[in-house]
């Protein structure tokens, strides 16, 4: 039996060896937005009348004006307390003894949290508070840095579409050195939230390749040559582009051996130093009612797990193929508060504008590339779950001659989580074979066999293609006349 672990809120799953639910629990958690979020809304309602012009030539960029002055923060106490309770009231729902979880993993957003030499919350925040030590993934404070760190075209970019997003760690961390200097000198640590929950219930400093590849500019690539996954360790982060990190301003995180950042690294899944420490174990009200020295996985993001979770979810007629590539012929789409589509492939694949190709990130010793929008997802789940034709239009998409097929389990995320705390107890020698094993296929959705469905799609989509260079090149035409 697995325990899973996901944030924001904070959800506790619990699956059988089959890979099926037994129970969820979730726990609310709370979020600041600094400022008066309500003023800003109104002057940027004011500031999108004004220029309601350049709005609708240049996309969303009056949005991403709101976004830039939105600073959101979380604290990592609050978000390892709901844990706790959401895990205890997992536990009591499903009837199931702590004694009874073999395995455990985390995932959570991609959010940047700020701890001292002793593990303590440092604030991030203008208002000193510090409680509020997690920069939430949403957070777009670092606009700015990250249009500096873009300008100096680091080959590092490359990996991750070839350009860095406000959203991920380097130009976070730019921001508090440049804004809160204090609070810059007091950390001594600076984790991505699924490692740091995994730092928290194992007294291990090991970090993921997902979080560290995908949001911190980790060349994970640069094990290529010296390690597998079924011979998975503790692995010295020397994916590190120093010359990246003093390019940009931040040289002093490359000190100490990247100590601040992670001196080591694992794939997802791997076995964290012996498992649950006694006192992240204990079942009094702020830990998790567990037992100590349960295997706890190296953790995940959540959309990644949300991948892990669905990606072998393939019906039986193909769950028994032999072909390794089978997996390289599928895309996910997992939705929760963003949209996030996720391919892998055995070679690296470079495309402008998407995200990756990172090495290992999600299923080890394969390329994932990922593209997605930020705050569409729960827009999406709306729209299908509440459309009178729904199920109409899950036909009409199917007809582009690929089958769409939904897991067995609703909550991928979680059981991607499950899936982590499964190989950290041994059951399967890696992430791909425990895969394999707890995901599971739900509603097949088949490609319609009437050519006229294929010819009035392939003539949306062609539309669909001219509209897009066309919004090209009038952006384009517009960007020049403004400039």
């Amino acid at each position: 039996m697995y325990c899973s672990l996901d944030n924001l809120p904070d959800v506790a799953g619990l699956f059988d060896e089959a890979g099926k639910l037994l129970g969820s629990a979730s726990s609310p958690i709370q979020i600041w937005k600094e400022g008066d979020c309500v003023e800003k809304m109104k002057k940027f309602i004011v500031l999108l009348k004004r220029h309601y012009h350049k709005f609708i030539t240049t996309g969303l960029h009056a949005i991403y004006s709101f976004l830039k002055i939105l600073q959101v923060q979380q604290s990592s106490t609050d978000i390892w307390l709901a844990i706790c309770t959401a895990v205890k009231r997992a536990l009591s729902l499903s009837d199931v003894a702590g004694e009874e979880v073999t395995g455990v993993g985390f995932a959570a957003t991609c959010s940047l949290v700020a701890v001292d030499s002793e593990g303590q919350p440092v604030t991030v925040s203008w208002s000193g508070d510090t409680r509020r030590n997690v920069i939430v993934w949403m957070d777009h404070r670092a606009v700015k840095q990250a249009e500096r760190i873009n300008s100096c075209n680091s080959p590092v970019l490359q990996y991750c579409g070839g350009s860095i997003s406000p959203e991920m760690q380097p130009p976070k961390l730019l921001w508090v050195k440049e804004n809160l200097q204090e609070s810059w000198s007091m950390a001594w640590r600076w984790m991505d939230l699924s490692d740091w929950l995994s730092y928290r219930a194992t007294g291990d400093d090991t970090r993921s390749m997902c979080t560290t590849v995908c949001k911190w500019t980790y060349l994970g690539h640069a094990h290529m040559q010296h390690i597998d996954e079924n011979n998975s360790r503790d692995m010295e982060a020397n994916g590190w582009d120093d010359d990246f990190w003093e390019e940009i301003g931040l040289g002093d995180l490359v000190d100490g051996h990247h100590s601040k950042i992670g001196r080591s690294v694992a794939f997802p899944g791997h076995a964290l130093g012996s498992g649950l420490t006694p006192d992240a174990a204990k079942a009094r009200n702020f830990e998790l009612g567990l037992v100590a020295g349960t295997p706890v996985g190296t953790s995940l993001i959540d959309a990644h797990a949300g991948g892990v979770g669905v990606m072998e979810s393939v019906p039986d007629s193909e769950a028994n193929e032999s072909d390794d590539d089978a997996i390289c012929r599928r895309m996910v789409l997992v939705c929760g508060t963003s949209t996030c589509h996720m391919a892998v492939s055995r070679s690296k694949l470079f495309i402008p504008g998407v995200w990756g190709p990172f090495w290992s990130a999600m299923v080890p010793e394969y390329w994932l590339t990922e593209g997605g929008q930020s705050a569409t997802g729960a827009l999406l789940d709306y729209i299908v779950d509440n459309h009178g034709a729904s199920a109409h239009l899950a036909n009409r998409a199917a007809s582009k001659s690929c089958s769409i097929i939904l897991p067995r389990e609703s909550e991928s995320v979680l059981l991607g989580a499950a899936i982590l705390g499964a190989v950290a107890a041994k059951k399967y020698p890696g992430l791909r074979g425990a895969m394999k094993a707890l995901n599971a296929a739900g509603l097949v959705i088949h490609p319609s066999k009437d050519p006229r469905v294929k010819k009035y799609h392939d003539a949306k989509y062609h539309i669909f293609r001219q509209l897009y260079e066309q919004q090209l090149s009038y952006r384009s035409i517009m960007a020049e006349a403004l400039s």
